[in-house]
């Protein structure tokens, strides 16, 4: 046992400095990317029944609390090193079950973001901010961070969420009555700025810079109004011309005038005697 003993306490010592060097790096060991939880096999992403949909609206909070710990103990390296690339928002919201859990990544513009309490859970985050972004079609993601928006980001810009995939959600929107618009909910430790769209997909691959997208869509607008008022122009012109030649037509000549023909004498009076 006395010769074990220095032995063990080698292996301690370079165990501790490990992790000490892990520290230091600022690295978490222990965290698992794609997170996987036992809690996943109670997510609903049906939307079909009443029952369904009013299951979308809620965010099962035991695997909430999973994902949560895990990117409060990732870094961003490990998340960004843990992307599963080329994933869109049509992929997730067909397939939600097989993404669930995984890293993704999907860009779009800030549209709505708020503060909100989270309920006690496994992670022990007791507050976040949720909100969402719209990609080139409109399609909107709705997603709950850890941190606040940085201050060079406001509601408008153009953003990026690399986080979690947890499930189809649903959440009651301005139209009238109570109507659910479905889009996928990721957790992310920040919301980054991003200013390049993947078209008609959401994710940041295949960019395409949004002020040149605007200027080209404010080219192709101006394009639209010189062509409808060049037309309408040569309408009017047209019209005008037409009216020009059929009053020439019916007008006399100029030079031409017919004379004016002779007075007739009254009843009763002798032409040309006073």
């Amino acid at each position: 046992m006395s010769r074990m003993a220095p032995l063990v306490f080698l292996l301690l010592l370079s165990t501790m400095a490990g992790a000490a060097e892990d520290a230091a790096k600022g690295e978490a060991p222990s965290v698992r990317l794609p997170v996987a939880s036992k809690y996943f096999a109670n997510v609903q992403d049906g939307y079909e029944s009443a029952e369904e949909q009013e299951e979308l609206v809620n965010i099962p909070l035991e695997a909430m609390g999973d994902i949560l710990a895990t990117l409060k103990a990732a870094t961003p390296k490990q998340i960004e090193d843990a992307v599963t690339p080329d994933v869109t928002f049509k992929m997730l919201m067909k397939e939600p079950s097989k993404y669930r859990g995984m890293v993704v990544q999907l860009a779009g513009v800030l549209r709505f973001l708020r503060k909100v309490g989270i309920e006690n859970n496994a992670s022990g985050v007791t507050q976040a901010w949720e909100g969402q972004v719209s990609n080139a079609e409109g399609n909107i993601t709705t997603f709950i961070s850890l941190e606040a928006l940085p201050e060079n980001l406001a509601i408008g810009h153009g953003v990026r969420l690399s986080g979690v995939f947890l499930k189809r959600h649903g959440y009651l929107n301005r139209e009238p009555g109570e109507k659910l618009t479905i889009c996928p909910l990721m957790f992310v430790q920040h919301v980054e700025p991003w200013s390049e769209l993947r078209h008609g997909s959401g994710g940041p691959s295949a960019p395409v810079s949004f002020s040149i997208l605007e200027a080209l869509l404010s080219i192709f607008a101006l394009i639209v109004l010189v062509a409808v008022f060049y037309g309408r122009s040569m309408k009017k012109a047209q019209t005008a011309n037409v009216f020009s030649k059929k009053k020439e037509r019916l007008a006399p000549k100029q030079g031409v005038f017919p004379k004016p023909e002779a007075p007739k004498p009254a009843p009763g009076t002798d032409s040309g005697k006073a």
